[in-house]
């Protein structure tokens, strides 16, 4: 083979004849020994351009691989039983919290049985992805408890003002209560709503007491609509209830709403009993069937507790929770 002649072996151009194989140095058109014709083809700059959209998307694909390596070591088992165990110290405080001022946790709840029964079939990970979705559903029931109570106490200011007493006190202490909030100071603004909840009982005389037995009637009657409990006469009362708060007369609005309630409370007993039989039976089918029924489990019976001590507005709570978590299995 003729040896390079050029200075630089790289801009010898050396290719064999595809007609007779003979060996070829130099662009040439033609071959020197059969003289077959030569189409050489230029690289476009279109071509070179696709050349460099390979090499960009062969990058992209080594940065994906690298990041799939990197999420790999972000779920180490070590790594991952220690976040676990730092979210249940976490949010076994924040739950204690959050029912202690009663905000809703039933959601939180059924997170953390999920979050257990993950962690007894050793799925760590899935354990550890469901805490961290509890931990902001915490977060929201305590953000929606403190607003809902500090929307109530505004709410009992203006009721105030109007009677002609001075809230100037209870609305420096609303706005207290937000600014905890908002510093991330969760408790003290809860403790500072209870308290302003004690001061607007004293401005308002007795609107407090009577709306608080108002609104657990009209939580009842909800409650039982879901069930096709007959509460037309009790709803009745509610809306009487209703116009009396309007119209700022408390005393007769505590005196109906309590009336509806001794109403509701003759016959909600046989109700729950008929429909803590059907929870149980449903309860069984489910277990039979595999799913996992840990929630169902303790909200049966807390209703079924609730309902033995007489508490039969609580008993229909329960029982209303114990149906979502039916439907929602």
């Amino acid at each position: 083979m003729q040896e390079p002649t050029s200075e630089n072996d790289e801009d010898i151009f050396e290719f064999d004849c595809p007609d007779c194989g003979a060996h070829i140095v130099g662009e040439v058109s033609r071959c020197p020994e059969c003289g077959v014709e030569f189409v050489i083809e230029e690289v476009t700059e279109e071509a070179a351009e696709d050349d460099a959209d390979d090499r960009e998307a062969d990058e992209v694909e080594s940065a994906d691989d690298e990041a799939d390596v990197e999420a790999e070591e972000a779920a180490n088992p070590d790594d991952l039983k220690a976040e676990f165990s730092s979210l249940v110290d976490e949010l076994r405080p924040m739950l204690e919290m959050a029912e202690r001022h009663g905000a809703d946790t039933s959601a939180p709840r059924r997170l953390i049985d999920k979050a257990v029964s993950s962690g007894k079939r050793r799925e760590v990970e899935s354990a550890v992805v469901t805490l961290r979705e509890c931990r902001s559903e915490l977060n929201r029931a305590i953000v929606d408890r403190l607003e809902q109570d500090l929307c109530h106490l505004e709410d009992l200011a203006e009721l105030a003002e109007r009677a002609g007493s001075d809230a100037a006190s209870l609305r420096t202490l609303i706005s207290g209560a937000r600014a905890m909030m908002e510093g991330g100071d969760a408790e003290g603004a809860l403790r500072e709503a209870e308290s302003g909840e004690r001061m607007a009982e004293k401005l308002s005389g007795r609107y407090t007491e009577a709306n608080g037995v108002y609104e657990a009637l009209e939580r009842a009657v909800l409650n039982s609509e879901r069930f096709y409990l007959d509460v037309r006469e009790v709803r009745k009362l509610l809306n009487e209830a209703r116009e009396a708060k309007e119209r700022a007369d408390w005393t007769t609005m505590g005196i109906l709403a309590k009336k509806g309630r001794d109403e509701l409370g003759r016959v909600l007993p046989d109700v729950l009993n008929a429909e803590l039989r059907r929870a149980k039976q449903s309860l069984l089918d489910a277990k039979s069937a595999g799913r996992d029924v840990s929630s169902m489990v303790k909200l049966l019976r807390a209703a079924g507790v609730a309902a033995k001590r007489g508490r039969h507005e609580e008993s229909l709570e329960r029982l209303v929770e114990f149906q979502d978590e039916e439907a929602a299995s």
